[in-house]
């Protein structure tokens, strides 16, 4: 994760890299006394001041399954300073803020576990949009107008289920390993192209032979 152009990257570690002909190459450790455990998204408000977004206190991004499953709401929302590293907090207690981006002046922050986008504004934050039908994560604006919106996993009946079950779902998370959990999974299924021309190959057999076969879609 990483905002390349203007010299600011988040580490697997935990820390915010800062880097750029005008600014000290240095490592990020903690904002505001609290360390940096999950650092999600980042955002140049300007050239000076950076937003930015940690999912979780207490899990890295390598445990955003535990996160989600044990119902944290752990993460915030960050402004730097770039010249000092002083920071102030902008949000707290949310359910893994994800994305960031500028929307009229003001910050609007995807908070994925929740599945809604929140703006942040002096008065709090106040919902955008609710009820979103994935887990919402990183937020673009385009450059035709509107933003363009990740959503890396859908959500499931069965999920929202189990996680409003809480007895269940702890003893899951207790006994099972987590690839066994009934959880938003990020897996990429491969499509093997030989296996495909084969598999049509198998069908145009079938067809010459006049003996149907169960179809198989590549």
């Amino acid at each position: 994760m990483s905002c390349l152009a203007t010299g600011a990257g988040g580490l697997d570690d935990g820390g915010i890299r800062l880097w750029g002909a005008d600014r000290d190459d240095r490592i990020i450790a903690s904002l505001g006394g609290e360390r940096l455990v999950c650092p999600t998204a980042l955002m140049f408000r300007d050239p000076s001041t950076l937003v930015v977004c940690q999912g979780s206190s207490r899990n890295g991004p390598d445990r955003w399954k535990h996160d989600l499953m044990g119902r944290e709401a752990t993460g915030s929302v960050w402004q730097m300073s770039v010249a000092d590293g002083s920071a102030r907090m902008l949000a707290g207690r949310l359910g893994f803020p994800y994305g960031a981006t500028m929307s009229e002046g003001e910050i609007v922050v995807s908070e994925s576990w929740r599945h809604r986008l929140i703006r942040l504004s002096d008065g709090g934050a106040a919902p955008v949009l609710a009820d979103l039908p994935g887990y919402p994560a990183r937020l673009s604006a385009s450059r035709h107008g509107g933003y363009w919106l990740c959503v890396p996993a859908p959500r499931s009946q069965l999920i929202d289920f189990v996680l409003g079950e809480t007895a269940y779902r702890e003893r899951m998370m207790r006994e099972l390993d987590q690839e066994h959990w009934i959880a938003p999974t990020l897996a990429r299924r491969e499509v093997s192209w030989s296996r495909c021309r084969a598999a049509r190959s198998g069908r145009t057999a079938s067809r010459s032979h006049g003996r149907p076969r169960a179809r198989t879609s590549c």
